[in-house]
């Protein structure tokens, strides 16, 4: 099986964990029995996944669960190889090889490596070639934005909408509500949104343009009416978006 690594190592060179890890070969029985349950994080690695591939094999009707958590898109995992150092690995039985270089190979000549993703998990750091200018690095599961920010998404279906699910702090409402500007490209108008309570999260709904259904790629622009900062943190910041997604 192979899987998708990120080495973070330690003063003294040892790796510490896995960042995105993704797995080939393993097969439905496998996965459903001894991967769905995220064993890995009882040895301390939390972001493992199937790769592309393999996700494809993995046949899940009947299953109560969703295989969507622990699937990658191909262009997220060339990211992954390319600039955050992934590494994958085959399952073979009693032993993991590595074959990173094959696998990107094989990932670089799929058509499917130029369709941006449905949908963006902005906290994983194999997403952040689908990010433009206006974000910060990741922050645990979600990234921060200052008054502006840049996405990229791809593949819409007729009749689906774009859902933004973030949060802000408290001390952002100081100065009365916050206002978020999410426009489409191709749309007339941004949809405008009211922000008036930081006790959770927010989710908002953004209509697409009809001829957005189909491309391959098209992009996002997010608008806050202020950024500030927010002690002890000194960076401007106007809202923390976890994801985006297309979807009904």
């Amino acid at each position: 099986m192979p899987g998708f690594r990120r080495r973070r190592r330690s003063g003294a060179g040892l790796a510490e964990g896995i960042e995105i890890g993704a797995t080939e070969g393993i097969g439905q029985d496998l996965f459903i029995q001894g991967f769905s349950d995220s064993p890995f994080r009882l040895i301390g690695v939390t972001n493992v996944k199937l790769t592309p591939h393999e996700a494809e094999t993995i046949d899940v009707r009947g299953w109560l669960a969703s295989i969507a958590p622990f699937t990658v898109p191909p262009g997220v995992a060339l990211n992954a190889i390319d600039a955050s150092g992934a590494v994958v690995y085959r399952f073979a039985g009693d032993r993991f090889e590595n074959i990173t270089a094959a696998y990107r190979t094989k990932l670089a000549a799929s058509p499917r490596v130029a369709v941006a993703p449905p949908r963006i998990e902005t906290g994983e750091a194999g997403y952040g070639y689908l990010l433009g200018p206006g974000w910060f690095e990741p922050d645990g599961g979600y990234r921060w934005i200052g008054k502006s920010a840049q996405a990229t998404l791809g593949g819409a279906i007729a009749g689906q909408k774009l859902f933004v699910h973030g949060f802000c702090a408290p001390a952002q409402l100081a100065a009365g509500p916050l206002h978020l500007s999410v426009t489409p490209e191709l749309a007339a108008e941004p949809a405008t949104f009211t922000i008036d309570s930081c006790g959770g999260s927010f989710e908002f709904a953004v209509a697409l343009p009809a001829a957005l259904a189909g491309r391959p790629r098209f992009t996002v622009l997010l608008a806050v009416d202020r950024a500030g900062k927010i002690p002890p943190d000194t960076r401007e910041l106007g809202l923390a978006i976890e994801t985006m997604e297309l979807s009904y």
